[in-house]
């Protein structure tokens, strides 16, 4: 028997020993514990503007880190006291603590307590599971006693104080300082500091948000704490008490309206971004790896296209039952950069679609520039004329005709190229798109940028497709920048965790266009606002070289308006989300998204300094008849029309029948 029990202790030791060694064994690595490269540390990738303001943040875990020797004295003590007291003395593990925690636990019959010190609680946090069973509690003891053998307590306080879980999605005392307080954690206050510190041991329970009344109790405790343990005095805890009531008053109503809302100042921008950097970098590392990411944004830009689209929607939208949407894109057209981005009338769980890319749109007469810049390379001037009339075409089926009209069914007789753009006349419009051949039309849309789907039918004349309202900013950039066509972009440079350039963006050009053709272009359109169909709106309203173009579709769908100066260009769409639905009468771009970008540009431009659109050598001025395009003396009262350097005309010339120009092969 005797030997039978010594057998069976033996046995139980082993197992015992066993299931020591084998855990003590497969004990982790302290290698997230080291700063150097911090791979182990979950970073949130963090967004700013061009200016180096946060406007922005994709994270697992919100974070900040921040070293020790950058924090005050008391908040370090201020955790101590509440959850540590004799972390200086203890060699990683707090025995008291543990005995006190197991009588607990022998008592409940379960693992009510843990009685963890500081160093356990940093184990558990960065390398064991938060599971309650004898094993894990064995293996964050063994990890403790490991901890302290290779790091200082100043080393562990850091760690501890980085990795800890304040609620609402934030960790270390960096973030919640900024989150809580709105300040860098070198800058906490004492009762500030107690109220992080009293959070930690239930975060959701003792939050201001949650239990303002149990925050307080629990700052309080942290306060009282610290006076027993010599760090204040007791009267100091006292007068720290009453402020510390009046600090959680205060945070309360600074974020009564953001509780549980992320860093994000250009919500339709930081989304844009987010599919971009996800499909380069993946989930885990924009997410977790601390990117760094500085964008084109211009902030003071975005918060006056915010408003300047709210504004107009509001207008829009009094007095209707269904919503008019509509969006913003403002870009630099010599670089690309996107200055500001609204893809809708507000960024929310109901409205994320960001109408700047991704809906496709008829974009109507705003397209007509670009049949115009076929039309000018095809030989074709400003000063040519044509006569608009009713016309017919033969349609799509047997027996079909087409009759295109001009809005509000009038007609102007013989006009000059100039006048048919600058009043977007339909009938000369599509006069010359016949002449020029849609087919051409067709790959001078694709050189500029438009990337949908188009046939080459006469309706392009009426802008009869869909297009992005991205597309059509990257098409009209190129009469803004002289006959290059820029790719926009909003990430300037990327950086990792250690600060490491992972890309840098460089403004990619190519030249579509001649900058003798875009200059006439931008001629042309410079008069859409000085007497065409901007004028009521946008006639007067700016002392810089500005040109652009309204768009109205069929019944007033779609409303455009698309305007640039040499430093900014601005694209701005309204109508429905859904179906044809027309905006109503008279609705067309100069009514409803004209005024949108009024208010958005003169407020933006302020920011930049006055530039004009420059003059290529390869263009004349010619004094003509504005009526008839014909050549007047120099000294007489007449217009100083443009034209590409041979094509001027010579003498007065006014036709009896429309001018018709030779068919250009197209021959590409």
């Amino acid at each position: 028997m005797r030997i039978f029990i010594l057998f069976v202790s033996a046995a139980f030791v082993g197992i015992v020993f066993g299931a020591f060694f084998s855990w003590v064994s497969y004990l982790p690595s302290l290698a997230p514990l080291e700063y150097q490269g911090q791979e182990y540390w979950s970073l949130p990738t963090r967004i700013y503007s061009e200016d180096n303001e946060l406007i922005g943040e994709f994270a697992k875990e919100k974070r900040w880190l921040i070293k020790i020797d950058k924090l005050p004295s008391y908040v370090k003590y201020a955790f101590i006291s509440s959850e540590d007291a004799s972390f200086y003395k203890h060699p990683g593990i707090n025995i008291k603590g543990i005995i006190r925690a197991s009588c607990v636990n022998l008592t409940s019959r379960r693992i009510k307590e843990g009685g963890s010190s500081i160093t356990q609680q940093l184990a558990k946090n960065l390398f064991l599971t938060q599971e309650r069973t004898i094993k894990r509690k064995i293996q964050e003891i063994l990890l403790a006693l490991k901890i302290e053998r290779y790091y200082s307590k100043d080393e562990v306080l850091e760690r501890y104080l980085n990795k800890i879980y304040f609620g609402k999605g934030v960790y270390g005392i960096d973030a919640a300082s900024r989150f809580y307080f709105n300040k860098e954690a070198g800058s906490l206050s004492l009762s500030e500091a107690a109220i992080l510190a009293g959070m930690v041991a239930s975060p959701n329970i003792y939050s201001p948000f949650t239990n303002p009344n149990l925050s307080v109790s629990r700052g309080i405790r942290t306060l009282n704490r610290m006076a027993n343990d010599g760090y204040i005095t007791k009267e100091k805890a006292k007068s720290e008490a009453i402020i510390l009531k009046k600090k959680i008053d205060e945070i309360i109503k600074a974020k009564r309206f953001v509780i549980g809302t992320t860093i994000n100042k250009a919500p339709y921008f930081i989304e844009y971004l987010r599919k971009h950097l996800e499909q380069e970098y993946g989930y885990n590392l924009l997410y977790q790896g601390g990117l760094s990411v500085e964008t084109s944004l211009n902030l003071k830009m975005q918060i006056l296209a915010e408003r300047a689209l709210s504004n107009g929607l509001n207008r829009l939208n009094m007095g209707r039952k269904n919503k008019i949407e509509g969006a913003l894109l403002a870009i630099e057209p010599t670089t690309g950069k996107i200055r500001a981005m609204v893809g809708g009338s507000g960024f929310s769980v109901n409205n994320q679609l960001n109408r700047t890319y991704q809906t496709i749109r008829q974009p109507g007469s705003a397209f007509k520039p670009i049949i115009y810049a076929a039309a000018i390379d095809s030989g074709w001037t400003l000063a040519d004329t044509i006569l608009d009339e009713p016309i017919s075409y033969p349609g799509m089926d047997e027996g079909e005709t087409w009759t295109p009209q001009n809005y509000e069914g009038r007609w102007y007789g013989r006009v000059t190229v100039r006048k048919a753009l600058e009043d977007s006349i339909n009938i000369p419009t599509i006069k010359i798109l016949d002449k020029v051949g849609p087919s051409r039309a067709v790959i001078y849309a694709k050189r500029l940028g438009i990337t949908s789907e188009l046939h080459p039918y006469l309706s392009l004349g009426l802008g009869a497709f869909d297009a992005s309202v991205m597309d059509m900013a990257i098409a009209f950039s190129v009469f803004a920048n002289g006959g290059l066509r820029v790719k926009p972009y909003g990430i300037d440079e990327v950086k990792d965790r250690n600060n490491n350039i992972l890309k840098k963006t460089v403004p990619f050009y190519e030249c579509v266009l001649s900058k003798e053709t875009a200059y006439i272009i931008t001629s042309a359109l410079k008069g859409v606002i000085q007497r065409g169909t901007a004028y009521p709106i946008l006639g007067g309203q700016f002392t810089c070289d500005i040109a652009g173009k309204t768009g109205t579709t069929d019944e007033c769908v779609d409303a455009w308006f698309i305007g640039y100066t040499p430093n900014l260009l601005c694209a701005v769409w309204v109508g429905y989300d859904r179906g044809r639905r027309s905006l109503g009468k008279n609705m067309t771009g100069a009514v409803a998204a004209a005024p949108i970008f009024l208010e958005f540009m003169k407020e933006a431009l302020k920011e930049l300094p006055k530039e004009t659109f420059q003059i290529p050598d390869g263009v004349c001025f010619v004094n003509i008849d504005r009526k008839t395009g014909g050549v007047l003396p120099q000294d007489a009262p007449g217009f100083p029309e443009v034209f590409i350097t041979g094509t001027e005309p010579q003498k007065k010339e006014i036709e009896e029948e429309p001018l018709e120009k030779e068919d250009f092969k197209e021959e590409w």
